[in-house]
């Protein structure tokens, strides 16, 4: 008998329990997804500002574009002062945007916010650069898609009949300010500027056109950041049409003569200068004043060496030489530490 109570106790305890734990539990939510496209046939339309930047529409674009990649069907775009159908796709500062509870105004340069619920969908950043990141951070989280290298040949779309998301809530601002290979030299920077690079650069095989593909490929993976001029930039400051001929002492010494660049100059390799002349430097400092009054939106200007040998060997230059060397399996370097 006794056996019998203790058992119908502990059965009694453990009903108890389990309702106590269930009463605590939270019921599971169901989230509905937000439907861009179901079945090969269009559920969303993107939205952009009826006054939308020629950056944000090219967002919208590249959202347009890869969702008829991944999906064969083409989602329309509209002004938010037009008619429309279907679930939204808020692309950019548009009154949708705008009138929600995003903050995106309180981001740092480039920052972006992502939102998605069955209500819609909000890709805007506090600039345009930072609208093109949430549209591309989009696509390769959310839709899987990759820009390994530059052109059509280097992207992965998967394919897919439905496209559906969410429920997303993303917040990103960039950790490194510049985020860059290098600052453009006149390799990639001048194909229309002093140095008259272009037609030096038909003949390496750098057109307008792959340019332009290296660069979309750089924005697709945000690149960016602090807007930097230079790299190779000695060809555009001392320009030999400039100073050859009239102040060839502007130029590196080497082997006891001034080594003024010639008609073979591709104003990137040598046309090294003298960097312990004092009128150089006075002649950098003019060009960069110059270079900042007449581009006032750039961050920085960037000035390094050309490639190649021949540094200057004058007096005042060695003066500056460490005195150390390196040498290791065959090589014999010198360590050279220049100011300018």
């Amino acid at each position: 008998m006794l056996e019998k109570l203790i058992n119908s106790f502990f059965v009694v305890v453990l009903w108890a329990y389990l309702g106590l734990l269930a009463g605590c539990v939270a019921p599971i939510q169901h989230y509905q997804k937000f439907v861009i496209v179901r079945n090969q046939k269009p559920q969303a339309t993107i939205i952009v500002n009826r006054q939308a930047s020629k950056d944000e529409m090219f967002a919208a674009e590249e959202l347009q574009n890869y969702i008829r990649k991944a999906s064969g069907v083409s989602v329309p775009i509209r002004r938010d002062n037009e008619e429309f159908s279907g679930n939204v796709i808020a692309v950019g500062r548009n009154k949708i945007n705008i009138n929600s509870n995003l903050r995106f105004d309180r981001l740092e340069r480039e920052g972006f916010r992502i939102k998605a619920d069955q209500n819609g969908l909000s890709l805007v950043g506090k600039d345009d650069a930072g609208t093109q990141f949430a549209v591309y951070t989009f696509l390769e989280k959310y839709l899987g898609i990759r820009w390994f290298w530059p052109g059509e040949l280097g992207e992965v779309v998967p394919r897919m009949k439905t496209i559906q998301v969410g429920p997303i809530d993303d917040t990103e601002e960039p950790d490194f300010k510049w985020r860059d290979r290098g600052p453009g030299g006149a390799l990639w920077g001048s194909s229309t500027g002093p140095t008259e690079m272009h037609a030096r650069e038909l003949l390496l095989g750098v057109s307008r056109e792959h340019q332009k593909q290296v660069e979309l490929w750089e924005k697709r993976n945000k690149w960016g950041g602090m807007k930097i001029y230079g790299g190779h930039v000695l060809g555009e400051i001392f320009t030999p049409e400039k100073y050859a001929k009239t102040h060839p002492e502007y130029y590196a010494l080497v082997n006891g003569k001034r080594r003024v660049p010639g008609k073979d100059y591709n104003y990137k390799h040598g046309g090294q200068i003298c960097t312990s002349n004092p009128e150089v430097i006075k002649v950098t400092v003019e060009w960069v004043r110059d270079f900042f009054d007449k581009h006032p939106d750039y961050d920085a200007v960037h000035i390094t060496m050309n490639d190649g040998l021949g540094f200057c060997e004058c007096e005042n230059c060695r003066a500056l030489d460490s005195g150390e060397a390196i040498k290791e399996k065959g090589i014999n370097v010198e360590v050279n530490f220049r100011t300018f």
